[in-house]
C-alpha cells in the first residue's frame, strides 16, 4: 500500500516566493502515514493524502490540513486532484507580502494575485483563470478548489474552507490559519493518470454500502451525527451532493432564489434545524455561508428574524465554531486512510475490510 504514495510534496515557501517538488520526507513515506508531515513542518500549513485517497475505496475523498496543532478533514474532490498534480502533499511555509493563490498542475506550480475580499465564487473563477494560463494547454480535466473565504481574512471564529462543492464543516482554524499567511486559495489542476491500489474486486470495494439519500433517510444521518437531536430534518431533499467514490452520501442541493445552495455538513445542517430554521430559511443561510465561507454551525441565528446580505454583517452574527476533534479515533483513521470518517462511522464494516487491506498490503 506504501506503493500508493507518489513520493512526491509541493514546498510552498510565500517568504522567498519559491515552489519547489521534492521527495517525501523518508519518516512519512516509511511510515505510510502522512500526518508525521505535521510533526516534521509544525509551523507551517500542511495539506496531506492519506493512503487511499483519491483511490477506488468507497468514499476517499480525504485531504487533511494541519497547522498549529489544530487538524481538519476536507472532503469533496481535492483527494484525486491533488493526486492528478503527482503530489501526495502540499506544504505551506511562511507569510506572504501580499495576498496570493497558489495554483498547481501536475508540472508546474505558481504564486498569483488574489482579492481576499471578493466572495467565494469569485475567488474562483480567478483561480481558475490562473490555473489555464499556467497550463497554456487544454487538458481535459475539472480544476478543484480550496478557498479561504473572505470570512477567514476578518478574522471570523465561524471561517470554513470552501471546497467542491461546499463547505468544509469545522475548519475555522484551518482557514484563519491560510488567511494568516494571505493565502486566499489554491487550485488544483493536474491532468496526471494513477493508478488505484484497491482493485475494483477487492471487498473493500465491492462490500461498500449504496444507499440513495432521501427525506426519510436523512433524519436518521443527522442521528449518526448528532444523537441528541432535537430539530426536525428538513423534509425536501434535492438531488444529492456526492464526495469522490462516495457511494452513500451525506450532502443534498436546496433550491434558493437564482439557483441551488449546498448542505455538505450535517452539524451545521442540524444547527439550522434545531433553531427552527424552515426549509427555505436553511437553504438562504447555506448559499450565504457558500457565499462568503462561514461555517452554517455558527450560523444558527440567522434561522429566524431579518437575513443579512453582507459579509460584515454575517460575520457579526455568526458565533464560533467547535474545532475538528483530530485525536477522536474513527477521525485519526479517516485521516489515516484518506476516507470519509462519517462514513466508516455509519458503516464500521467498511473499515474492517480497509484494515484487513492494510494487513494484507
Amino acid at each position: 500500500m506504501k506503493a500508493f504514495f507518489l513520493n512526491s510534496m509541493l514546498v510552498a515557501d510565500l517568504a522567498a516566493g519559491t515552489l519547489q517538488r521534492q521527495p517525501l520526507p523518508q519518516k512519512a513515506f516509511e511510515a505510510g502515514d502522512l500526518s508525521v508531515l505535521a510533526e516534521l513542518f509544525p509551523g507551517d500549513v500542511v495539506i496531506a493524502a492519506g493512503r487511499l485517497s483519491g483511490s477506488y475505496a468507497p468514499s476517499s475523498s480525504v485531504l487533511a490540513l494541519y497547522a498549529g496543532g489544530k487538524g481538519a478533514i476536507v472532503k469533496g474532490h481535492s483527494a484525486p486532484a491533488l493526486r492528478r498534480c503527482g503530489l501526495d502533499a502540499v506544504v505551506i511555509k511562511g507569510h506572504a507580502a501580499s495576498p496570493c493563490g497558489l495554483v498547481l498542475d501536475e508540472k508546474d506550480a505558481a504564486l498569483v494575485p488574489a482579492e481576499p475580499s471578493a466572495e467565494v465564487p469569485a475567488q474562483r473563477a480567478a483561480l481558475e483563470r490562473e490555473a489555464k494560463l499556467l497550463r497554456g494547454t487544454y487538458a481535459d480535466t475539472q480544476a478543484v478548489f480550496i478557498v479561504t473565504g473572505p470570512a477567514a481574512f476578518l478574522g471570523s471564529s465561524a471561517a470554513a474552507l470552501a471546497v467542491e462543492p461546499g463547505l468544509a464543516p469545522r475548519s475555522a482554524e484551518l482557514a484563519l490559519a491560510l488567511a494568516a499567511r494571505r493565502v486566499a486559495g489554491i487550485c488544483f489542476n493536474g491532468a496526471r493518470p494513477f493508478l488505484s491500489p484497491v482493485p475494483l474486486d477487492d471487498p473493500a470495494r465491492t462490500s461498500a454500502k449504496v444507499e440513495r439519500l432521501t427525506a426519510s433517510s436523512l433524519a436518521a444521518l443527522i442521528k449518526a451525527a448528532k444523537p441528541d437531536f432535537a430539530g426536525k430534518a428538513p423534509a425536501a431533499v434535492g438531488r444529492s451532493v456526492a464526495c469522490f467514490g462516495c457511494t452513500a452520501p451525506c450532502g443534498f442541493w436546496m433550491p434558493v432564489k437564482g439557483g441551488h445552495a449546498a448542505s455538505t455538513g450535517i452539524m451545521g445542517l442540524a444547527a439550522l434545524c434545531e433553531a427552527g430554521a424552515p426549509d427555505g430559511r436553511i437553504a438562504e443561510v447555506l448559499a450565504l455561508a457558500c457565499r462568503f465561507g462561514l461555517d452554517p454551525e455558527g450560523l444558527a441565528a440567522l434561522a429566524t428574524g431579518d437575513l443579512p446580505d453582507s459579509l460584515v454583517a454575517c460575520v457579526q452574527a455568526a458565533s464560533a465554531v467547535p474545532a475538528m476533534d483530530m485525536g477522536l479515533d474513527i477521525v485519526r483513521k479517516g485521516a489515516f486512510f484518506g476516507v470519509c470518517p462519517f462514513y466508516l462511522k455509519r458503516f464500521p464494516e467498511a473499515l474492517d475490510h480497509l484494515e484487513k487491506y492494510q494487513a494484507q498490503a
